[in-house]
């Protein structure tokens, strides 16, 4: 299960490199850490970490630390459902794949918040919808305060 998980991941990223062939300009918005702007969403990454351009795309940045000790993930993808069956579908995939969700209070709604070990790493993550889309912020191989700490800067803009 932890391999089919992380063969997803492996896939998300290539596609994400490879459809930002020839989309150079998305990057130059694309801030190297502290305060940014994502889409419709507001957040800090602190300033250990640093944008991997090579594996972020307009809807996905990545921001590593310690040759990937650490690092996070920004998502973003349209949705075609409401809310509530967007988290709920979320929260049933993870929860069959052997990985702890909830969903709970967040923001002015409501988010799924996971966490769990995939390919000996620590993982916490935050998905929920905002105007039209699912938003996803993932922490890799950190800790649990640093996890909050960085959630708790997330806004909706």
């Amino acid at each position: 299960m932890k391999r089919c998980i992380s063969l997803l991941l492996v896939c998300i990223l290539t596609i994400g490199v490879l459809s930002s062939c020839g989309k150079l300009p998305a990057f130059t918005s694309m801030p190297f850490n502290g305060d940014i702007s994502f889409h419709a969403i507001t957040l800090t990454v602190d300033e250990k970490f640093i944008r991997d351009s090579t594996q972020s795309t307009a809807d996905l940045w990545v921001f590593e630390h310690g040759n990937y000790s650490e690092y996070i993930i920004i998502s973003k993808k349209a949705i075609d459902s409401d809310t509530t069956t967007t988290l709920q579908s979320y929260l049933e995939y993870l929860t069959e794949s052997g990985i702890e969700a909830e969903i709970k209070p967040f923001l002015d709604g409501e988010a799924v918040f996971s966490s769990g070990t995939i390919n000996d790493m620590y993982c916490q993550e935050v998905v929920f919808v905002h105007d039209g889309a699912s938003y996803a912020v993932s922490l890799r191989g950190g800790t649990e305060d640093a996890f909050n700490e960085l959630i708790s800067t997330i806004q909706k803009s």
